[in-house]
């Protein structure tokens, strides 16, 4: 009797580890540390998950002045040409125009502005993101901007930035609308710039 006692214990113990071990099997490995590399690969596929809408909806020219919003406030703005370009902004009266030589552009400052460019100006045509900053930018992709077909990309040095948008007429060379500001300024400086851009017509010099 004592041995069939001793027998069943035994075989119970078996079966216990047996058990066990099928139940280690049975759980799921834990998910390795994601890599910076992994991070990289996910914001990418983020970025092609993004919503595109324009920032730009109709090109022709249509009005001398309009009304526009800036920060919950309404200001008359009148078509201002920019020169040598086949393009014009509204510009509200907060806003200057600035006129040299080689062009126009439009700011608050001469450090704060809106100018255009020919991509075939740029230093290289076929990166325009890269063409926009200078030797030293940091390039990078602004997420609340990503959502606009337009948008290029940005470039930022330790206190000013650059965005650009490219602009596409039928009747008119590729052109790159470009923001420069300091990035201290962005709250204030960059929900303008892209209501003014937003408005940009199509007005070919005579």
């Amino acid at each position: 009797m004592m041995k069939f006692i001793k027998l069943c214990v035994i075989l119970s113990s078996v079966a216990l580890i047996s058990c066990s071990k099928n139940e280690k099997q049975d759980i799921v490995s834990p998910t390795p540390a994601v890599t910076i590399e992994g991070i990289n690969q996910t914001e990418t596929v983020k970025e092609t998950e993004i919503h595109k809408i324009k920032l730009i909806d109709d090109l022709n020219y249509k009005v001398d002045e309009k009304i526009l919003v800036l920060h919950k406030k309404e200001y008359p703005s009148k078509f201002v040409q920019i020169e040598l370009e086949p393009f014009g902004f509204y510009v509200p009266d907060i806003m200057k125009v600035f006129t040299y030589e080689d062009g126009s552009k439009i700011g608050f400052s001469d450090a704060e502005f809106i100018y255009l460019t020919m991509v075939d100006r740029l230093g290289n045509p076929q990166n325009i993101h890269e063409s926009i900053g200078g030797g030293g930018d940091k390039l990078f992709r602004d997420d609340e901007l990503s959502k606009y077909d337009e948008y290029v990309g940005s470039t930022i040095d330790s206190a000013v930035r650059t965005d650009a948008f490219l602009v596409n007429h039928d009747k008119a060379p590729d052109t790159v609308i470009i923001f420069r500001y300091f990035n201290k300024n962005i709250k204030e400086v960059l929900p303008t710039f892209l209501e003014v851009a937003k408005n940009i017509k199509y007005m070919p010099e005579e």
